[in-house]
């Protein structure tokens, strides 16, 4: 499975990097884990979705290392498996570039024609909106009933929908819920495909080399402010007071 290959490549890639899990935790909407590089102390948060009506009466597990990131992301637990990604997350993080990036947002990135049918898999609203404004076909498919709008499909109808795709945005929510290989099965035909939100934070090159044309997600500028702000329920919209937005294009794009 893509998550589990992912998740092992960054591992891999941080042997040897002096990395440490410094703290994690979970709020309402995000998991957080915070990572310390021990030669330059330089911290990186790493994030991801957490969808609260899933998780029951879960708690995350004490003494968890970087290197427990791939044994969580296996776990039948979605409230583990988002402690696992938001590890690699933060790892992903750590080893980025913040200058070699493009800021911005990923609608400002994307070679959008007329005649684009989008499929939206995990409803943002700013997004639909932006969408929907440019006059484009869009479809929507959302998982979680109590978030999904009453024109949007749940995402068992994702196979049909992206028959006639011409472009799938998808949400990192998709590493967390375990739907990343359909996702990225089922939009192969299509021109734009692309991951995005906060928790599409791995290293885009790998994300890249799955499938994804476009990469869009938030670098960390205040890890500790941004940890705090998970810890007091903060979603999106506080996230991006400590953080900037960017956008990663797959060369042969």
């Amino acid at each position: 499975m893509l998550v589990e290959e992912l998740v092992a490549k960054v591992l891999s890639e941080a042997r040897g990097l002096g990395l440490r899990l410094e703290d994690y935790g979970v709020g309402l909407r995000y998991c957080y884990a915070l990572v310390v590089d021990e030669g330059s102390g330089r911290k990186a948060l790493g994030l991801a979705y957490v969808p609260i009506r899933e998780i029951g009466h879960d708690v995350l597990p004490e003494g968890v290392g970087l290197e427990d990131a791939l044994e969580l992301v296996l776990n039948a637990s979605l409230l583990r498996r988002a402690l696992g990604i938001a590890i690699a997350n933060a790892i992903s993080q750590s080893m980025l570039d913040p200058g070699g990036l493009d800021e911005g947002d990923i609608l400002d990135h994307l070679d959008l024609r007329p005649d684009d049918k989008v499929v939206l898999v995990g409803y943002i609203r700013p997004v639909y909106e932006a969408l929907r404004d440019e006059g484009l076909d869009i479809t929507v498919l959302e998982r979680d009933p109590m978030l999904r709008p009453p024109w949007g499909l749940p995402d068992t109808m994702l196979p049909r929908a992206l028959v006639k795709a011409t472009v799938c945005l998808a949400t990192g929510s998709c590493l967390v819920n375990d739907t990343l290989d359909l996702v990225a099965h089922y939009a192969r035909g299509c021109r734009i495909r692309a991951l995005i939100g906060p928790t599409a934070q791995l290293l885009p090159a790998l994300l890249h080399g799955v499938g994804f044309t476009h990469v869009a997600s938030i670098y960390v500028r205040e890890p500790g402010a941004a940890a705090r702000a998970v810890r007091r329920g903060g979603g999106t919209r506080e996230l991006l007071r400590y953080s900037v937005k960017y956008v990663s294009k797959a060369q042969a794009y």
